[in-house]
């Protein structure tokens, strides 16, 4: 039997790797009636069970799958929320766990917002071919997208443009998102507009022009991804949008912080498509915007990350004002 229970209520770390430990692990998941270990037994399983071969890892089997459906339902929301988390890499991959999607699908209606959090991130590790196979994935992420906003930013986050042919689907998902560009939190708007230009890059003009109306936004976030969007589809008469926000040094990173379903406090951190602020958002649109020249245009330094930050978007910021001043007249 595993050793290594500690005093802060978790097994050792290293015991949660091991291959040799998983059957044990998976025993103790089913069959623990000490509810925090339980828990912590089905933290160790989703690390030491995959979805694929490989060496230093076990398969997902059939036993498996039945002891974390069998606890998706679990009165303890310690154990439930562990039991949600594991059914992850049940899901994954070619053949996925249906019964188990089945009950994250229902999970994903739950009138608690930490439950669906929940269920929908475990269902974003379903593969494209699954969600095709499976149109209630996309439609409830779909649904949600509407939700409270850290449920929300996940729905965008995870939802992807695979339904199977269905026009209308594809239509009713790319009119939401225009919707969610219209939230109150900033986050769920700058994931929006993300996910959309990903989404329709059919219709660049449309896309451009949802972009050109978040260069409006107040906040940072969805400012910033404004600019990567412009940057992305527009042309160079863009240009003078980009540059208003070169000395806009505000973070564009936003955490989005919530309490889990066991009441924990908890976040999700958005921001990284953009670079470090506003002003880094805006040189690298303007860099973008200018590749089609001859002579490749205006070319952003690459920005390091830590203390070196500031000062290298200062540069870049700096040389984007010298190259205008010198090439548009």
């Amino acid at each position: 039997m595993i050793e290594g229970w500690n005093e802060d209520g978790y097994f050792d770390n290293q015991s949660t790797l091991l291959k040799e430990n998983g059957r044990a692990y998976l025993y103790l998941a089913a069959n623990e009636t000490d509810l925090p270990k339980k828990a912590q037994a089905f933290k160790a399983i989703k690390k030491i069970y995959v979805e694929y071969d490989k060496d230093t890892k076990l398969l997902v089997d059939a036993d498996y799958q039945t002891v974390v459906l069998t606890h998706l339902n679990h009165p303890n929301k310690e154990v439930q929320m562990a039991a949600i988390e594991a059914a992850y890499p049940a899901v994954r991959g070619d053949n996925p766990d249906q019964a188990i999607i089945e009950a994250l699908l229902v999970l994903g209606e739950d009138p608690e917002a930490t439950v669906r959090f929940a269920a929908l991130k475990s269902l974003g590790a379903t593969s494209g071919e699954t969600r095709q196979k499976n149109l209630a994935i996309p439609k409830l992420m779909l649904e949600r997208i509407q939700d409270e906003p850290f449920v929300a930013a996940l729905a965008i986050d995870g939802s992807y443009k695979n339904f199977n042919g269905d026009q209308a689907l594809e239509t009713e998902y790319l009119e939401a998102l225009i919707e969610a560009m219209k939230n109150t939190h900033p986050v769920v708007r700058g994931e929006a507009l993300s996910k959309y230009a990903k989404s329709n890059r059919k219709d660049k003009a449309e896309v451009l022009a949802q972009a050109k109306l978040m260069a409006k936004d107040q906040e940072a976030f969805p400012l910033a991804e404004a600019l990567r969007v412009i940057g992305e589809f527009g042309d160079e008469s863009d240009i003078p949008e980009v540059a208003k926000h070169l000395d806009d040094t505000r973070d564009n990173s936003y955490q989005l912080k919530f309490q889990d379903m066991t009441g924990k406090s908890t976040q999700t951190n958005h921001g990284g498509l953009t670079g470090h602020s506003v002003a880094d958002a805006a040189t690298r649109a303007l860099d973008k915007l200018t590749d089609g020249r001859p002579d490749k245009g205006f070319e952003a330094a690459k920005v390091g990350y830590g203390k070196s930050a500031d000062g290298d978007v200062a540069k870049n910021v700096a040389a984007a004002k010298a190259w205008m001043a010198q090439n548009l007249k």
